[in-house]
């Protein structure tokens, strides 16, 4: 509540502190708020602050409360945070920043990181035709299960650092998002034997204006090349492996591999971080117990998220105005079963290897494979 200042303020200032994202969504379309808006949206300021009604959409705010840090940590203890909150500090305290205070990886590197999916996941991923097959799931709700996995693992992990790198909050850690690109440096040279040795570096780096401009560039000539119209066709079919062999092509004449988003996480002060995570103590504090608790969290809530897309789906095809159905495939029986399925094989951590259990090859020039390894990893 970083805001929050002396003085009169007016309906929207308070809103814009105060309210929920449904009264904010309210004041947007040009809905009046009054009556038990109004007086919900009070209560909770009066949690922070001393705050008189002026009447006619004007308060006035004249003393404002310090924040205890017990209460700061209490939204953090409800739905999928709980568990994911003390299993990102218990992470952050094992990698201790011994070397250096800041770290750095991928988006999903951070998500595998801290145990939220599996090596499964971006092997299957970015191998969804083969997968589909060898796993019978559907090729329409694989290619939906990750776009909104990849967002649900996005949404809750920023969520996550933003409350922890408030600082006027609990100022544990600073973290920032940033693009970076790995690049591949290839040297040769002939050997005494008369043979080819192949040698070479690889280098990751903040990607700059101009790499970056160039990359979109490559990206849309590999398109039009490959007769491309919908991003699934980058996965799928012949059209994906002209594409990933084009943009290889492309990309390899400034030595790049791939561009990645990352995030960066500054770790402030290790005493905090471990007083922080003894206030979740109706949580099991093992890292074991953490990542099971987690897993089986994560899956109920990937799967409820799909009955209620399924049943939306079945409401709109029961109407006489067809044109209401967003994605017919979510009427399939097999939609709910396929994202269980799929959950338990990418986000548990015990799941068996797919790769090697059902002998899935990997696609032909999979450069996007390498989108989620490890700096120092080799795909």
């Amino acid at each position: 509540m970083d805001k929050i200042k002396l003085g009169e303020l007016n309906t929207n200032e308070l809103i814009s502190i105060f309210g929920t994202e449904k009264v904010k969504e309210k004041i947007k379309k040009g809905e009046y708020i009054g009556g038990r808006d109004k007086e919900l949206l009070l209560k909770k300021a009066q949690k922070f602050c001393e705050i008189q009604d002026l009447k006619q959409g004007k308060f006035l705010i004249t003393k404002i409360y310090e924040i205890e840090k017990d209460d700061l940590i209490l939204p953090l203890k409800k739905g999928l945070n709980k568990f994911l909150v003390p299993l990102l500090l218990t992470k952050l305290l094992e990698l201790e920043c011994k070397d250096d205070f800041k770290l750095t990886l991928p988006f999903l590197g951070w998500a595998r990181k801290f145990d939220m999916i599996n090596d499964n996941y971006s092997f299957i991923k970015y191998n969804q035709e083969k997968s589909c097959e060898k796993l019978n799931v559907n090729s329409d709700i694989m290619f939906e299960y990750f776009e909104k996995i990849d967002d649900c693992i996005k949404y809750y992990l920023e969520k996550c650092l933003t409350v922890l790198s408030n600082k006027s909050g609990l100022d544990l850690i600073d973290f920032e998002s940033i693009q970076m690109v790995k690049k591949q440096f290839i040297n040769t040279r002939t050997n005494k034997d008369g043979g080819i040795d192949i040698g070479g570096k690889q280098i990751d780096e903040p990607i700059s204006d101009d790499d970056r401009k160039f990359y979109y560039d490559c990206e849309r000539i590999a398109k039009e090349k490959a007769g491309i119209i919908n991003n699934k066709e980058k996965f799928y079919g012949i059209k994906s492996y002209i594409y990933k062999r084009e943009l290889k092509a492309l990309l390899m004449k400034r030595n790049i591999s791939f561009m990645y988003p990352a995030y960066n996480i500054y770790c402030k002060d290790q005493n905090e971080l471990k007083n922080t995570l003894s206030k979740f103590d109706d949580v099991d504090t093992t890292p074991e117990e953490f990542v099971r608790v987690f897993n089986e969290k994560f899956i109920e809530y990937i799967e409820k998220k799909a009955i209620n897309r399924h049943n939306k789906e079945l409401k709109f095809s029961l109407d006489d105005d067809n044109t209401k159905i967003i994605k017919p495939y979510r009427l399939l029986e097999s939609y709910i079963s396929n994202y269980r399925d799929l959950s338990e094989i990418t986000i548990n951590k015990g799941s068996e290897n797919v790769q090697f259990k059902y002998n899935i090859e990997k696609s032909v020039e999979d450069i996007m494979k390498k989108y989620h390894s490890n700096f120092k990893e080799e795909s």
